[in-house]
């Protein structure tokens, strides 16, 4: 079920319903399962759509991932 989300999430998002993602996100974020950090990292880009830059910014340094840090790092200093 916890994919099911993330995929419905995803679906939103390359579909440009990013009101709708946000929802799915905060459900797999949540559960604080496997898909907790990309979750996170969509989630960030769903209110970078949305024009929430203040959510997004707390959204992307609540992530707690090595992997994504390049990533977040990039991104954050972008929008900052």
């Amino acid at each position: 079920a916890l994919k099911d989300y993330f995929y419905l999430a995803n679906t939103y998002m390359c579909t440009g319903q990013h009101d709708l993602a946000i929802p799915e996100l905060i459900k797999v974020i949540d559960t604080q399962g496997s898909l907790q950090t990309q979750a996170q990292w969509y989630l960030g880009l769903c209110y970078l759509k949305q024009g929430d830059r203040e959510k997004a910014v707390e959204t992307l340094e609540s992530i707690q991932s090595e992997d994504y840090e390049p990533r977040v790092a990039g991104l954050l200093q972008e929008i900052k």
